[in-house]
């Protein structure tokens, strides 16, 4: 079996910001994107700014609420704030004036990101051209061109094209992982049965997009099974639309606990680093538990782990190339055989590739 190593191709011939010539002030500005996979996907560039820029200053990142607890998670970053909503509010800005940056990189591609980082006065907007954002942009890339399903690229790289940007050679995914940042009694208010001593498999059968992203609930079942007659502890997690779906996996096995709507994103986390081994659809626990370090496996169907794959950890990735993927599509197109790109990828094959991650 083969470990998933994401590809990014050739470095890109980018002229580097001449960072001698900017005052940076206390540092950069990171206007985080707005989902938790595309976020994870920031971490290598990210990481790399960091050790660029050393000493001249720090990397501060401003995000969505909701994905506040995910960014505090990572030590290497120097300060978090936080809005609400989509867009940055106006109370936001003392926050961002405090920190004063000298520079902000906007990672989204939408136009109100780039506006709002204008807006709040801050110097040297650094990001992708397009949508008419070039207007408050102080120095850019070419807008991003992608043929989704046909990508010979990891999308990890668009945003290592930054890193690029202000100076940095080093051209791969290596990042320091997260830490999940979370109390004794936090996690003990998840209400998790874990038997000491016992290595633990956690499941994610869910996956946002739809069911063109969710290997079969029969097959996870008997991941689940085996795991249990032969290691022990199970957690299955996900949203609140997946509890019954991860209920129908965990039933009648000692030992599994149904946590699927159950946590914060915080706990979340904490609970992904406990575990042995991961299995998951290509879904947001499983991009989180890369960017945690842990192994796993990731199950892969309309979507192509070419762009999209695990970054972080050891993973082994499955994935069938049938005629008709990656479609891209939510549900399956096909009259026939349908969702066959999941179905083809066995339990059995799955057992194997775990005893490989742990052994």
């Amino acid at each position: 079996m083969i470990f998933y190593q994401p590809n990014l191709g050739k470095p890109p011939s980018i002229k580097a910001i001449d960072l001698n010539k900017i005052d940076l002030r206390n540092g950069i500005l990171i206007r985080s994107t707005n989902w938790l996979g595309d976020a994870i996907m920031t971490l290598p560039a990210l990481f790399k700014i960091k050790n660029f820029i050393k000493d001249r200053g720090k990397i501060f990142v401003i995000t969505t609420e909701k994905l506040t607890s995910f960014w505090e998670s990572v030590s290497w970053i120097d300060a978090v704030v936080s809005f609400y909503g989509k867009r940055i509010d106006k109370d936001c800005l003392p926050s961002i004036s405090q920190l004063d940056p000298g520079m902000c990189i906007v990672l989204p591609n939408s136009f109100g990101s780039a506006f709002d980082l204008h807006r709040a006065g801050i110097p040297n907007i650094v990001g992708r051209a397009g949508r008419a954002r070039s207007l408050f942009l102080d120095y850019s890339l070419p807008a991003w061109k992608r043929k989704p399903g046909k990508d010979i690229h990891h999308e990890t790289r668009k945003y290592l094209e930054f890193s690029c940007l202000i100076g940095n050679k080093d051209w791969d995914c290596h990042y320091q992982p997260i830490s999940p940042n979370l109390s004794t009694s936090e996690f003990r208010n998840a209400k998790v049965k874990i038997l000491a001593n016992k290595p633990l498999l956690v499941i994610a059968p869910g996956a946002a997009y739809g069911p063109a992203k969710q290997w079969p609930e029969q097959y996870f079942k008997e991941i689940a099974k085996w795991w249990a007659n032969t290691h022990g502890n199970i957690i299955a997690i996900g949203s609140k639309t997946e509890f019954q779906l991860a209920q129908y996996i965990v039933k009648d096995i000692p030992l599994a606990t149904n946590l699927a709507g159950g946590t914060t994103l915080a706990q979340l986390m904490y609970i992904l680093s406990l575990a042995s081994c991961i299995v998951a659809n290509d879904s947001g626990p499983m991009h989180l538990g890369a960017a945690l370090g842990k192994k796993g496996v990731g199950l892969f169907g309309s979507t192509d782990p070419v762009a999209t794959g695990p970054i972080g950890g050891k993973w082994i990735v499955f994935y069938k190339e049938v005629n008709c993927s990656p479609c891209l599509n939510r549900t399956c197109k096909l009259d026939k055989d349908k969702y066959k790109c999941l179905r083809t990828i066995t339990p059995d094959e799955v057992i194997s590739a775990i005893e490989e991650l742990i052994q």
